[in-house]
């Protein structure tokens, strides 16, 4: 086994081995649990799910791209059997279609992807003003003992 592929393997354990760790934690979806907002390959498990069952259709409601889970790793295996500028423009080519497919989900309305709670926003934006208000008060008694 060449030494490309069995990197690949091991990161692949590592990163299974990690998303289970937060599902047995209850951490879940750390993106989300850090930001309040659903992350890029939300749904792509349910996805998964639906398509070993047959289910094509609730595949890509779930997530119209989770087909890419294929796609990536195996162009990274073939990588030094195709060019750079084709490596390079398929990666782009994905970054570019996850990160749309993410925008139209999280504005369009979509019941998978999610925007921030309520709560939490409220909470981001109270420790925003917070900080500008701290910021202020600093900045008056600055301006006070400097004069």
């Amino acid at each position: 086994m060449n030494t490309t592929l069995k990197r690949f393997i091991k990161n692949i354990l590592v990163l299974f081995i990690l998303i289970a760790i937060f599902y047995i934690l209850d951490i879940g979806c750390i993106f989300k649990k850090l930001s309040g907002l659903s992350c890029p390959g939300c749904g792509m498990t349910r996805a998964w799910l639906s398509f070993l069952k047959g289910d094509i259709g609730k595949a890509f409601y779930y997530h119209p791209l989770f087909w890419m889970i294929i796609v990536i790793p195996a162009i990274t295996l073939i990588r030094k059997r195709i060019s750079d500028s084709l490596f390079n423009g398929i990666l782009i080519s994905c970054i570019v279609l996850l990160m749309g497919c993410y925008l139209i989900r999280l504005f369009g309305g979509s019941d998978i992807v999610s925007f921030l709670e309520k709560e939490r926003l409220q909470s981001i934006t109270d420790t925003v003003f917070q900080i500008v208000e701290g910021n202020f008060r600093l900045h008056c008694v600055l301006k006070s003992v400097i004069n």
